[in-house]
């Protein structure tokens, strides 16, 4: 088990915590699974039979930018999933920033990242590091095609709509496991209440014709 770990996963007894770690260990990634409640994570761990057998560690730790700071040093990228971020998330950035790490989340939160552009942008920058909120497939995908469109000529304003489905329901990563291995999921998928929907829209392709295959 290697000590080195470059990424911290914070607030990872959740439902997007289990799934982000979930493919970090599908890429071969090590990673500090870190929350308020060390018992509370790694019960959430426990759950994802991704993670056997992989390498990463548990770890409890306050909501608070001294704590934070400390875990955070000689580490990497820190993806932060402890909502609500206006909330709760400035102490999470002021430490990744003291520490020197990129800083990701998957906020929804428009006020969020407002706020960390204004306030913390230039600082980070000053730092060469990533801020980069707003990570979570229901806004990733909106926010890659509006880059997409406004690469158009004239195109300088772009209204973004996302259509929410009131009957949706959130299954438990155990669930989604039982899914993947009957092969009932393919990658790209979304498992809604009513089945299985794609993602994303925007054709390989297009994407490939705009130079832009690094996204595929």
């Amino acid at each position: 088990m290697t000590q080195e770990y470059e990424v911290v996963i914070y607030g990872a007894s959740g439902y997007t915590g289990k799934l982000t770690a979930w493919k970090l260990a599908e890429r071969g990634i090590p990673f500090i699974a870190a929350g308020r409640s060390q018992a509370r994570v790694e019960e959430a761990m426990e759950k994802v039979p991704e993670l056997r057998g992989h390498d990463y560690m548990c770890v409890g730790v306050a909501n608070e930018k001294e704590a934070l700071t400390d875990l955070f040093k000689g580490r990497k990228v820190v993806i932060n999933i402890v909502g609500p971020f206006m909330q709760l998330g400035r102490p999470v950035v002021e430490a990744c920033l003291a520490a020197g790490c990129h800083y990701f989340d998957t906020t929804g939160e428009t006020d969020w990242m407002t706020l960390l552009k204004k306030q913390f942008g230039s600082a980070f920058a000053a730092k060469g590091l990533a801020l980069c909120p707003g990570n979570s497939y229901m806004w990733a995908e909106g926010k890659l095609a509006t880059e997409i469109a406004l690469e158009t000529p004239e195109i300088d304003t772009l209204n973004v709509v996302y259509l929410a489905d009131s009957h949706a329901h959130v299954h438990e990563t155990t669930i989604l496991s039982k899914k993947r291995r009957a092969g009932a999921m393919a990658v790209g998928d979304l498992l809604f209440g009513a089945g299985s929907r794609r993602a994303c829209t925007i054709s390989r392709a297009a994407l490939e014709r705009r130079g832009r295959a690094d996204l595929v």
